[in-house]
């Protein structure tokens, strides 16, 4: 097991995602696969992360990084040998603020923009625009406009 081998199996298998919590917007790595073996090993390999079996009864396990330090330094191992996602990392690593606890500012949809599957106009609506403005708002002190 080395970086190239799990940035091989991110590029065909893996996404990176944000998840939108009350206070910040927060990053996360996510790889997938049906040999839960695979999925054991490249945790051991990298030393963090967490495995999640047979989701609403679909046979894939899922191995989650999602603590800002974890997810840096996973994608610093993998960036130099990505080939289809190595400028959404680059972008990421340019532009998330990972010592900063609130990143309700990250440019979600540049980060969007890197998406080509089918369905990526989902991510983006005035209501979800609407709920950051108002966490903004809300942690700045600012009355809701």
């Amino acid at each position: 097991m080395d970086w190239s081998y799990v940035a091989g199996f991110f590029d065909g298998e893996g996404n990176f995602h944000i998840v939108f919590t009350k206070r910040s917007i927060q990053l996360v790595c996510r790889m997938y696969g049906d040999n839960l073996e695979t999925l054991k090993k490249i945790k051991q390999f990298i030393g963090f992360g967490n495995i999640y079996n047979d989701k609403k009864g679909i046979k894939v396990s899922e191995l989650t990084i999602t603590k800002k330090d974890h997810v840096k330094a996973f994608i610093e191992g993998i960036l130099h040998h990505l080939i289809t996602k190595r400028d959404h990392a680059e972008f990421i690593l340019s532009n998330y603020n990972f010592g900063r606890n609130n990143n309700l500012d990250f440019d979600r949809k540049a980060f969007h923009s890197f998406i080509k599957r089918k369905g990526a106009s989902k991510f983006h609506s005035k209501s979800r625009d609407a709920e950051i403005k108002e966490r903004k708002n809300y942690l700045d002190g600012s009355p809701n406009i």
